[in-house]
């Protein structure tokens, strides 16, 4: 595919990709421009990794409509599906096989955002290892249920929980309690921000 063709190309996708990031208050136009001017084999490849996060967002979406008709929380699930594709995405700028240095390095650039905001008790040093927890615990334990993000109208109140998480010096699993000081959305959009950076690494 010739570079002066692909934003004709790519028409449809554009305007799903402009419309899903400005949900979140983030301009992508020119992110876009630059990513045009990459190979066609990296043009598909960006635009399938945002047709894939918008897919994780429908899904995320789902769970919290679900939540309102059965009242019953999905946040483990959400997390799941979040941090395992923030470990795929980081995979592009680093050779590491290894999940937790993966999820670190995808949320390194907008760690300070996360400071002060996540918080857990004991066994974990850094707050970015407290959302490796989540993501394992549903992997590994199958644990569904429990509240993770401030629920809307909860004020100032912060989130309060608890996840097993397996502490590698003792070797076996530990309870850790956790607090977080932040909406989902919040969230989403703190993630969305290390997503777009990753790409910007990928195509510099």
């Amino acid at each position: 595919m010739k570079k002066d063709n692909s934003k004709k190309f790519w028409e449809d996708e554009e305007k799903e990709v402009l419309k899903f990031f400005k949900r979140f208050d983030l301009d992508v136009k020119n992110l876009l421009e630059d990513i045009y001017k990459q190979s066609s084999e990296k043009q598909s490849e960006i635009f399938y990794l945002f047709y894939k996060v918008r897919n994780i967002f429908d899904v995320c979406d789902y769970v919290d409509r679900r939540k309102e008709v059965k009242h019953v929380d999905g946040d483990r699930f959400k997390m799941f599906l979040l941090i395992s594709f923030a470990e795929n995405v980081a995979r592009m700028n680093s050779v590491s096989n290894d999940p937790l240095t993966l999820i670190t390095k995808f949320f390194k650039s907008i760690k300070k955002k996360l400071e002060y905001k996540i918080h857990a008790n004991k066994f974990i040093k850094e707050n970015i290892e407290l959302l490796y927890a989540f993501r394992n615990e549903y992997a590994h334990v199958g644990e569904t249920s429990g509240y993770i993000f401030k629920i809307t109208g909860s004020g100032n109140y912060e989130q309060l929980g608890n996840v097993e998480y397996y502490d590698k010096n003792n070797k076996k699993m530990e309870t850790i309690n956790f607090s977080v000081d932040m909406s989902y959305d919040e969230f989403y959009k703190i993630y969305l921000e290390a997503l777009l950076i990753q790409i910007k690494k990928y195509i510099k």
